[in-house]
């Protein structure tokens, strides 16, 4: 699978502005590889408050792609800010900030692993991370793209509504559209529909 086709396959939610981030890893060859290109489709993504961030880890890389409206609205509600303050976020310094140490934990090598947080950023019910962190993954309801503690029936129609983006995506794509038109142009005229 190209790598165009693996973002759209991963991003595409994001890049569509139905959620607010995807977070996905990619081997550190084919980052550096695409790295320019990656540079290019955010000049143009930027344009519809879009990006993709590249995040080197001691193990891998990371992608972020994020709508940046989308991610504000859904970290920044007052559950979420108290539950990132607990957390030592910056949370009085806006999105940005909030972004850049997420980033900071995400790319760090502490002992304290991966930062159960990052389901916020990527659009999980408060609900669900509290419990995943609680509980290890362990008796939760259902597991999709993320494990389901609250409201399966609601968590099932985010997870399919992201799959058939991801799927409309990937179809558009075989069709001959690129990546930022399919990004920009094909979210408000065909994927609404779809998604």
């Amino acid at each position: 699978m190209s790598f165009d086709k693996v973002v759209l396959h991963l991003a595409s939610p994001a890049l569509c502005g139905i959620k607010p981030s995807c977070l996905f890893s990619m081997d550190e060859q084919t980052c550096r590889r695409e790295f320019s290109r990656i540079k290019e489709w955010n000049k143009k993504l930027s344009e519809v408050g879009r990006r993709l961030v590249v995040l080197k880890t001691l193990c891998t890389f990371l992608i972020f792609a994020y709508d940046e409206k989308l991610l504000e609205k859904t970290v920044c509600n007052l559950n979420c800010i108290k539950y990132l303050e607990s957390k030592d976020y910056p949370v009085t310094e806006g999105t940005e900030k909030l972004l850049h140490e997420l980033f900071r934990r995400l790319c760090s090598n502490s002992s304290k692993g991966f930062p159960h947080e990052v389901g916020l950023f990527l659009g999980y019910p408060l609900e669900d991370v509290l419990a995943f962190e609680r509980y290890g993954g362990r008796g939760c309801k259902y597991t999709g793209c993320w494990s389901v503690y609250g409201d399966v029936e609601s968590a099932c129609r985010k997870m399919n509504e992201y799959k058939r983006c991801s799927s409309e995506c990937c179809e558009l794509f075989d069709k001959g559209y690129n990546v930022v038109d399919i990004s920009t142009k094909y979210k408000t005229n065909i994927l609404k529909e779809v998604c």
